[in-house]
């Protein structure tokens, strides 16, 4: 009887082990950003979900970086240093895909406006599979002058006609 209790207990912890969620950091990034805006983002995947039930179409919150403060890659398949970052805030049928203060706040923002932008970059392993996320850790408005303290010689505007084709980390 004895034998069979920790049998069943090495069992069940073993089970809550493997439904545990672990996350391993592949990047850490601390930026000075500015709002690019709101836009509607529809999904192009290819599940029957798709494009209306998968919850990855709804509105999106796209921010220029203007200058990293504090880029963490102790990996090897950490992101790069991006020049846009983008966030879901929530999906066609209105639900939220970020806690209610950091929506709050991208929905205040107007085009322009200058953000302390924080994000990660994780290697998430659940329930038996694994995917990356990019979770927004922070976001805070600044003013246009704290911005320019926080830039140092990096100037706040884009330079004119300059386009990049760099990709955007994206957090959906």
């Amino acid at each position: 009887m004895k034998t069979l209790l920790i049998v069943w207990c090495l069992l069940g912890a073993a089970v809550l082990a493997f439904a545990g969620e672990k996350r391993e950091l592949l990047a850490q990034n601390e930026t000075v950003a500015q709002f690019e805006g709101l836009e509607y983002h529809r999904c192009m995947g290819l599940t029957s979900l798709c494009p209306d039930r998968c919850g990855s179409s709804g509105n999106v919150g796209k921010f220029r970086i203007i200058k990293y403060l504090v880029y963490k890659k102790p990996g090897q398949y950490g992101d790069p240093k991006v020049p846009q970052f983008v966030v879901q805030v929530d999906d066609n049928l209105g639900n939220l895909k970020l806690p209610v203060q950091q929506a709050e706040t991208i929905r205040t923002l107007k085009k322009g406006d200058f953000v302390r932008l924080n994000w990660r970059h994780d290697y998430v392993t659940n329930n038996g599979g694994a995917s990356p996320e990019r979770p927004l850790t922070a976001i805070e408005k600044i003013t246009a002058a704290e911005a320019k303290k926080l830039a140092g010689d990096t100037p706040l505007e884009a330079a004119p006609g300059k386009k990049t084709s760099a990709p955007a980390a994206v957090a959906f």
